[in-house]
């Protein structure tokens, strides 16, 4: 049913088979009738016979009918003209008839179709005699002549007359006679003779026995071989492989035939046959085929031997009888005999046959088989075959019969290499160069390594044995291959003593590893990974630097942080003189300029990374020396050559893998210490062109471009002066034009007892007061966006304490006239609790760098400290209550500053995010040294992966010049 349903739609004739099948087991499916019905006007007689059929069986007559009429029609139409009713198949003629007996019984086409039948007789072919029978029987039944009785009298040759009764309960009689050897007259007649209403069929079965056969040969059934073979040999209890099923394209293979079988032996034996076929025959046309093997007499067949082109087998009076099926092409029969009765037995040919049409068949060649007496050994000749080789010699070499092996398996290869497939030939050459070494056989050794080397490239090969393999190239002459090896178990011996390394490791000896380390770089010869190596020495020591005070090896061992960085710089200087083109050499100089940078000697970074960026011409390490240069040079106050420095960084452009190219990752930053350098210089239009160009990546550029826009009037808190003199007041202001001055004699100590301080001096109540001085300045503006400095004279009438208000617009500033002195320029962040503190030489108004700062607020308990950058800022944050600052310089000048306001909670202020990077003056190299971390990272896990590798040996393909 399954076969039904999955069957394609164009094959109508294989499903009204199966659908019939299926009727006559009730369990067809009427759906699957009716498709083939609708579908019966481009059918064939036969599928339309088969469905009329099966309708029957599903009780639709009326369909069937239908189908009864197309298969009629079909019939007639397929009739060729002027050939008689022969030439219509007698298959289809006889499933024309039963469908038409079963679906159309009245039809007048009944009695043409029993015609046709009848004089198609004797009806050989494709099944034909069954179909033909079945129709007749059918006929008979229903027309009632199945009820006559009838006599048949038959006689064969001169021999008496026998009578054979038949009817409706003897409907077949099978009669035997034995002709006698007739030769003068080869003919024999045979009479029958009917007395009574019938119409009886027969065949007649002639059977001979030659003493000569002779083989046919150019039909198209034919016995090709038939051959007993010697029997499988046996190597340790185990029957060995024969043949040729390991070659390939083999054309000359043998059989070890056999003549005389040994008592109690077993003999293989083969029948090969051949049906000669049309390449466009249907499987469905071909006639069933038996195969008839005499066994020899003084044999017996070994039970459950018989394999091959078979269906079935029996064994009847000496005869193995095979049913092949409908074999077409070539066939072969395998079986085995054990030999029980010492004799020569003639061994009669077997017979290939049709079961449709006995006169068809095929007869091979007679032989003879001689089974010995006890104790009588085989002389039939014997030639290993290469399965056989194989299969012992390896076998042999399990059990460390090397001798065995050593013959066996040279055998094969010096025979039949060119023909072995490769996993086969693999096979043995790896137990041969096993075998060779130990026999020192140099020749042998060279051609199985050269076999392995190409045919099995992942073979791991000990090292002992490939020093001997590279002492046997040695020998023949071929030093360059002997290197080559030698070479590779150096490589791999290197990767195997680094294990070492990380043994002591693991028992917190890092001082012992690193001297290992050392120790294995120099005995080695410059392999890629030695000289690798050299460079992860220094990684590991740079790494280790910072914390050497923690290591107890390096501790006892007298090597602390200073230590390690000079030793690290030694070693990669001297690398760097040894190796200055290798692959890793840019890694090396990326190492020691970092170094230097840890070290804060930025002279030699700076002369280092100038040279490194001419070497060492890969993008990723000329971008970065270049930029490393320019940063140490800033950092020493060579601002002229890092702006020449820097400039070239923001217009690099790097070429990429895919053909475009892109700026430098260093550009942001190239940009941003531009700005700071020209802000340091005080040349605040240009600095604001480049803060701008990364105000969306640094929150600090976003900071100082809002202070350089913003409006700002102050003067000093307090000035000194002395009686009678000009007050001569500084008027600080930035963006303005004028300014209006209003000037108020107090009381000093009472303002400032109820005031606490000077911050909300411009909120104070002076409603009432006159101002002694009021007038309105104009101040000049250069449009320079920085601070301005603007002197104003006062004339007071007298001396005492004056509040002085300046207001501008919204502005105001305010300041008390006493005496005034200092400079220390601080800016605060109340809601962040942030103080931005700038110091200013009063001299001559540079900015300065590396102040020592230290800011407290009025709640906090420890102070803040730092240092100035180059443009003389320190920023810090977190200060809580009322800030205090205070500067040194050079360890002698000192500023003071007092806050006017209390800062804000830093713990919540922490918990906002603020957007953009902020760099303190140690931060320009982290993108240095962020690129060295990640090198010395990659390096380590090389490290890591030779250390954890097992080294049992080295895998072939890994070998240099052994090509």
């Amino acid at each position: 049913r399954n076969a039904l349903r999955s069957g394609e739609k164009r094959l109508s004739e294989r499903r009204a088979r199966m659908l019939y099948a299926l009727s006559l087991w009730k369990d067809a499916e009427f759906s699957f009738a009716n498709s083939l019905h609708r579908e019966r006007h481009q059918m064939s007689a036969v599928a339309c016979a088969y469905t009329a059929r099966a309708l029957v069986q599903l009780n639709s007559k009326s369909m069937a009918g239908e189908m009864v009429q197309s298969m009629l029609a079909k019939l007639d139409a397929n009739q060729p003209q002027g050939f008689g009713m022969q030439c219509m198949p007698m298959e289809q003629v006889a499933l024309a008839l039963s469908a038409t007996l079963e679906a159309w019984p009245g039809s007048q086409d009944i009695e043409s179709l029993e015609q046709r039948l009848m004089h198609g007789r004797p009806w050989y072919g494709q099944g034909a005699h069954g179909l033909a029978l079945a129709a007749l029987a059918q006929h008979r039944m229903v027309t009632g002549i199945q009820d006559q009785a009838a006599r048949v009298f038959v006689q064969i040759g001169n021999g008496k007359e026998q009578a054979i009764v038949l009817n409706s309960d003897n409907v077949r009689f099978v009669l035997d006679g034995v002709l006698a050897e007739a030769k003068a007259q080869p003919e024999v007649n045979v009479r029958l003779r009917l007395q009574g209403k019938g119409a009886p069929h027969y065949r007649l079965t002639m059977e001979g026995f030659d003493t000569d056969p002779q083989p046919t040969q150019g039909g198209d059934l034919m016995v090709t071989r038939a051959q007993f073979l010697a029997p499988r040999p046996v190597f340790d209890g185990r029957e060995m492989e024969v043949g040729f099923n390991r070659l390939k394209n083999y054309s000359k293979p043998w059989s070890n035939l056999l003549e005389h079988l040994e008592f109690a032996g077993v003999t293989p034996a083969t029948v090969d046959f051949y049906r000669y076929y049309d390449s466009e025959e249907h499987m469905e046309g071909l006639d069933f085929l038996t195969l008839d093997i005499q066994l020899p007499a003084g044999a017996k067949l070994v039970p459950n031997s018989v394999e091959g082109t078979v269906l079935a087998w029996r064994v009847e009076g000496g005869v193995l009888k095979v049913d092949i099926g409908q074999q077409r092409g070539s066939g072969r029969v395998h079986f085995k005999l054990r030999g029980l009765q010492p004799g020569t037995y003639r061994n009669l040919p077997a017979v290939l046959r049709s079961a449709y049409r006995p006169d068809r068949y095929g007869i091979g060649h007679a032989g003879a088989l001689q089974i010995l007496n006890r104790g009588e050994t085989s002389s039939d000749p014997y030639r290993a075959t290469p399965d056989e080789l194989l299969a012992r010699g390896l076998a042999a070499f399990e059990i460390g019969e090397k001798e065995i092996a050593w013959t066996d398996l040279t055998t094969l290869l010096d025979g039949f290499e060119d023909w072995l497939r490769t996993p086969d030939q693999t096979a043995a050459s790896r137990a041969l160069l096993q075998l060779a070494v130990e026999r020192h056989d140099a020749n042998r050794i060279v051609h199985v390594f050269e076999t392995l080397k190409e045919k099995d490239p992942g073979l791991s090969v000990p090292f002992t044995r490939l020093t001997k393999i590279a002492e046997a190239y040695r020998q023949l002459g071929e030093s360059e291959r002997a290197a080559g090896i030698y070479r590779a178990v150096a490589k791999t011996t290197f990767s195997k003593d680094l294990q070492l390394v990380g043994v002591l490791e693991q028992q917190n000896d890092f001082h012992g590893a690193m001297e290992a380390m050392h120790r294995f770089w120099m005995e080695y010869p410059d392999f890629p990974h030695v000289i690798e190596t050299g460079v992860t020495l220094a990684d590991r020591l740079l790494v280790a630097a910072p914390k050497a005070y923690k290591d107890q090896s390096l501790r006892n061992a007298g090597r602390n942080r200073a230590v390690l960085l000079f030793e690290s710089v030694l070693y990669l200087q001297r690398f760097l003189a040894l190796y200055p083109d290798e692959p890793v050499s840019g890694d090396a100089a990326l190492n020691l300029v970092s170094a230097f940078l840890d070290l804060e000697d930025y002279a030699n970074a700076a002369r280092l990374a100038d040279e490194f960026a001419g070497r060492y011409t890969d993008p990723r390490f000329a971008d970065t020396f270049l930029y490393t240069q320019a940063v140490a040079e800033w950092y020493q106050g060579e601002d002229a050559k890092a702006v020449d420095l820097l400039e070239r960084i923001t217009e690099l452009r790097i070429a990429q893998k895919n053909g475009g190219e892109k700026y430098s990752k260093n550009r942001d930053l190239a940009i941003y210490i531009l700005a700071q350098i020209h802000h340091a210089r005080q040349e605040f239009p240009d600095a604001a062109k480049y803060y701008e160009r990364v105000d969306h990546v640094f929150a600090d550029a976003r900071e100082v471009l809002a202070n350089f826009r913003h409006q700002a009037l102050a003067m000093d808190e307090v000035t000194e002066i002395a009686p009678g003199e000009t007050a001569k007041l500084e008027l600080h202001y930035r963006n303005l034009q004028e300014t209006e001055i209003l000037v108020y004699p107090v009381d000093l100590m009472t303002l400032y007892l109820r005031e606490k301080n000077l911050a909300g001096i411009t909120q104070v109540n002076l409603a009432g007061i006159e101002p002694v001085i009021r007038r309105t300045i104009e101040l000049p503006d250069d449009e320079s966006m920085r601070q301005q400095d603007f002197e104003l004279e006062l004339e007071l009438p007298s001396a005492g304490a004056y509040l002085i208000i300046c207001r501008s617009e919204a502005i105001h500033a305010s300041g008390m006239v006493l005496v005034s002195d200092f400079e220390l320029v601080v800016e605060t962040d109340p809601q962040a609790g942030g103080v931005r503190a700038q110091a200013v030489d009063r001299v001559d108004g540079h900015y300065l760098r590396d102040v020592d700062i230290r800011a407290i607020g009025a709640q906090d308990s420890a102070f803040h400290s730092g240092h100035t950058d180059p443009r003389g800022l320190f920023v810090t944050t977190g200060i809580r209550g009322a800030a205090t600052v205070i500067a040194r310089h050079d360890g002698r000048h000192y500023a003071f500053y007092r806050g006017a306001g209390s800062m804000a909670d830093p713990v919540q202020e922490r918990m906002k995010i603020e957007s953009g990077k902020r760099l303190n003056s140690a931060s320009y190299f982290d993108n240095v040294r962020s690129l060295n971390s990640s090198q010395q990272e990659s390096r380590s896990n090389k490290l890591r992966e030779q250390q954890q590798k097992v080294y049992l040996g080295l895998e072939l393909k890994s070998l240099e010049g052994v090509d």
